[in-house]
């Protein structure tokens, strides 16, 4: 089966599935199984959906990697001069901020470099500079082909911001 949630809608609230003949025959009209939605066929919403796919090319994810790229090398390089142990783990336009040096490998890495507390205060920090960023510590945030330089150079200072001045009492 693949299921889709807002990108194929634009961003609005809607979602997709399709599967295999013998899946999808128990579906109604066919089948048994009834499925309806608030946005389901909505013509601005399917119209969002197809606007948006004919966006989704090669040029424009490799734009993203790269400018995706480029926030964590910044912010690793960052962290390293400063001597902070915090890493941003980046795959592609998702990533996360991890607690120690080095890159994370696994999900016991990830646990064991979680910020807890620190997390919490980062998390609020941000928040109050206008920035909502993931509640929790093991989530990641993704950067999106909306997201602009300006937006990249804010999120960027106040991170350093956040840093300098935890720079002392976080645990090595």
């Amino acid at each position: 089966m693949t299921c889709l949630g807002k990108i194929v809608g634009g961003g609005f609230p809607v979602g997709a599935y399709g599967g295999k003949k013998e899946i999808m025959q128990h579906l109604a009209p066919e089948g048994g199984v009834y499925q309806a939605g608030t946005f389901s066929g909505n013509p601005v919403v399917m119209k969002a959906g197809l606007a948006t796919l004919r966006l989704l090319n090669k040029d424009f994810y490799r734009h993203l990697n790269e400018k995706a790229g480029a926030f964590a090398e910044h912010l690793n390089a960052f962290f390293a001069e400063e001597g902070i142990p915090a890493h941003l783990s980046c795959y592609h336009a998702m990533q996360s901020i991890r607690f120690r040096r080095e890159p994370v490998k696994n999900y016991a890495d990830a646990q064991t470099a979680a910020g807890g507390p620190l997390y919490a205060e980062l998390f609020h920090f941000l928040l109050g500079r206008g920035i909502y960023w993931p509640p929790a510590d093991l989530e990641a945030f993704f950067i999106s082909g909306m997201h602009s330089p300006k937006e990249l150079a804010h999120l960027t200072q106040c991170l350093k911001d956040f840093f300098h001045a935890k720079k002392k009492g976080i645990p090595s």
